[in-house]
């Protein structure tokens, strides 16, 4: 499986119960439900332990449409 394979992701984005594929280059980061809103979230544990979240706040219409 080439490094490109790996990368791919897939989570529920924009909380259509769906899974939306998403390419994550830095390959500690994951997917996982923080807030309850039904999209996914992005989550990064360092070697450390040390924890970092961000919160998927892009509104649900934004996938609507392709975008390169």
């Amino acid at each position: 499986m080439s490094d490109f394979l790996r990368e791919i992701r897939y989570a529920d984005i924009n909380g259509d119960k769906r899974a939306d594929r998403a390419l994550i280059t830095a390959k500690d980061a994951q997917f996982a439900g923080m807030d309850g809103d039904g999209k996914a979230d992005v989550v990064r544990i360092g070697w450390t332990g040390v924890t970092h979240a961000w919160l998927n706040e892009l509104p649900a219409n934004r996938f609507d449409t392709f975008h390169p």
